[in-house]
């Protein structure tokens, strides 16, 4: 079996140096007397996927040198720090199956210690949640934009608005966006006059038997991803809010596949509103579109947090309804979205555990600020690429918030006023969301603020001392479970923290 081998963490933007007061001095023993020489992390419970990067950490007290190789006997480039006899690895498994690594230790008698840890390899299939890839993809893309969209990389979803299109003419988009490598959604934005769809417009609220009837024309159909009903019909409508849980209703027992149902959601709904829709649809997903809403960019974390608050409110949880953010990148009267806005709302939306983002819209941001494509393409490789980020929020655990203090700048961010009476408000400046996974704990901190901010992050175990800095080719120190790090406006920061600790013998621990 065959792997890639990453030469070094530097070589992927991950770079450990081992910090002067984490030494706990050569020949560390156990209570034996023999060198330590163990793996720490991952576990070997843990699953890892193609394609993806994960941190191995082992200790080798004790020893000269230490290597790490798999089971073709292809050598990890890792680095050893004799002094802490702290090994660290940066991985990509290429080949599902087994993994096998084995850590050899050259100890100063001439002799080698060698301990072994066996992984599971799986190849990631389907989109979440009903596969295991995060959800990725751009509305308002077109046949002849599919080439385009992949060059994009890792981008696995996509929605064409087509109102006078039959069943067949949306069956044959699907097809095509699955054999250009994207899982389609199965939209029915059927209008009566064959134009742009509204709720008022859509022959579907009048008549729920056309969108029923478009469900058993393509239920067969193994090639799309979600049923995507008409959007915004208004739980306030008796006509918008029977249509609405008819077609659903329909969706989920006529559908062999059981393929989720998903309506897009107004995105001046608060969490109360959305609330009414929680218990009929299995996506729930509101427009984030600050600056088309004349909103500060904190209104998007504001956005992000209400569709989580309403699946709990309605009685269900982010594994039983899945929230997503559906972002903006496009022009209106009041702005057009820029690279960092692109950014800022991908990281809010993953902050807050949203498990998916659909961009509106792929042709649409061909016209927005000159950056915003390069920052849309930077973004999905670090969601979706090997640096894996949507992985850790879809199967990781969260971990709550790390607390965050702001030594310098803004201390908040802009107020604003959602609308349908929600009170005006503003958060904290810095937001810093846990994620664990695989052994390392991922920190996404974003500052919603326009101003430039230094914050220190607290309540990481006080037994890790660095963190690699995503993308950015740097560490920051971590002391006494705190790192202290800077912030552009609106700037956002990833952090793997490896979960190991150093105890008061030298000895390293898992701390998972």
């Amino acid at each position: 079996m065959k792997h890639v081998v990453l030469r070094s963490l530097a070589a992927y933007g991950l770079v450990l140096i081992f910090l002067p007061g984490c030494s706990g001095g050569k020949g560390v023993n156990d209570a034996n007397g023999a060198a330590l020489v163990n793996f720490l992390i991952p576990d070997a419970s843990q699953m890892l996927y193609t394609g993806s990067s994960y941190i191995f950490m082992a200790q080798a007290q004790g020893a000269l040198n230490a290597t790490v190789k798999d089971q073709s006997q292809t050598t990890l480039g890792c680095s050893y720090n004799p002094a802490t006899g702290l090994i660290s690895c940066a991985y990509v498994p290429s080949v599902a199956g087994t993994l096998t690594l084995t850590l050899t230790a050259a100890l100063p008698d001439g002799t080698t210690q060698t301990a072994s840890r066996q992984f599971t390899v799986s190849t990631p299939t389907g989109i979440y949640p009903l596969g295991d890839r995060f959800m990725y993809g751009f509305y308002s893309v077109s046949t002849n934009r599919f080439a385009a969209v992949q060059a994009l990389s890792y981008v696995n979803a996509s929605h064409e608005y087509c109102p006078a299109c039959t069943a067949n003419g949306r069956l044959n988009y699907i097809n095509a966006a699955k054999a250009s490598g994207l899982s389609a959604f199965a939209s029915m934005d059927y209008d009566i006059n064959g134009s742009a769809s509204t709720p008022a417009t859509n022959s579907c609220v009048t008549a729920p038997s056309v969108c029923t009837s478009a469900i058993d024309a393509m239920a067969p159909n193994a090639n799309f991803l979600i049923w995507d009903i008409p959007e915004e019909m208004d739980y306030l409508i008796s006509s918008q809010m029977n249509a609405m849980t008819t077609i659903a209703a329909y969706a989920h027992a006529h559908d062999p596949m059981k393929r989720p149902v998903y309506m897009y959601i107004a995105s001046n709904y608060t969490a109360k509103d959305i609330q009414n829709y929680v218990p009929y649809l299995d996506i729930i997903g509101a427009g984030a579109y600050g600056i088309d809403n004349s909103q500060p960019s904190a209104w998007v974390r504001w956005r992000a947090e209400a569709e989580v608050n309403a699946i709990i409110a309605a009685g269900y949880t982010t594994q039983q309804k899945t929230p997503i953010l559906v972002t903006e990148a496009f022009c209106s009267p009041r702005g057009c979205t820029a690279g960092a806005n692109f950014i800022h709302d991908t990281f809010t939306g993953l902050a807050a555990g949203l498990k998916g983002i659909m961009v509106y819209g792929y042709e649409q941001m061909l016209s927005t600020a000159a950056d915003t494509p390069a920052a849309a393409a930077k973004t999905i490789n670090l969601v979706m690429g090997t640096e894996a980020l949507g992985e850790w929020v879809v199967k990781g655990k969260s971990k709550g918030d790390l607390t965050v203090v702001i030594t310098s700048g803004s201390l908040t961010t802009p107020f604003f006023t959602p609308d349908h009476g929600e009170p005006t408000q503003n958060f904290p400046s810095v937001r810093a969301a846990a994620f664990d996974w695989a052994g390392v704990r991922l920190v996404i901190a974003v500052n919603s603020s326009p101003l430039p901010v230094t914050a220190i992050l607290s309540g990481l175990p006080t037994g890790v001392s660095f963190a690699n800095v995503v993308n950015e080719s740097r560490y920051a120190m971590i002391t006494g479970g705190a790192l202290t790090d800077s912030f552009d406006g609106l700037g956002v920061h990833i952090y793997k923290v490896p979960m190991v600790g150093q105890q008061s013998d030298g000895h390293w621990i898992s701390l998972q």
